[in-house]
């Protein structure tokens, strides 16, 4: 279950890594018992190869990125404050399930702006 929720309304938010499509399923009851249910299929797909993708903060407040990357490949992640400057930090490696790397920045804060690049490693 995503929510339950008093009232005429719910909001959900959903991440998923991994390509595909997914079904979600919707269950409305009244204050009286009766329901109804309906479904959607929602299609998750990637972008292009070697598009860093800011998945955003989580509920853990990491900041979560994720790439396709090309196989048999190890990609870093580098971190700045300014995207046009030249100190650029190496935050570690990305880890790859599928296809898919992704990595979570621990350090993040909402109240620092901060540019992301990945690069990948020989």
């Amino acid at each position: 279950m995503l929510a339950s929720v008093s009232g005429s309304s719910a909001t959900v938010t959903y991440s998923s890594d991994f390509p595909g499509d997914l079904t979600l399923t919707a269950i409305a009851t009244d204050d009286k018992g009766a329901s109804g249910v309906t479904n959607i299929t929602v299609n998750f797909s990637t972008l292009p190869l070697l598009t860093l993708d800011p998945a955003g903060f989580q509920t853990n407040r990491w900041f979560k990125l994720c790439m396709t990357g090309e196989a048999g490949t190890n990609y870093e992640i580098q971190a700045n404050t300014n995207v046009a400057g030249t100190n650029w930090i190496v935050l570690g490696t990305m880890q790859n399930t599928n296809g898919i790397w992704r990595f979570s920045d621990v350090t993040a804060s909402n109240f620092t702006s901060r540019a992301y690049r990945a690069r990948q490693l020989p």
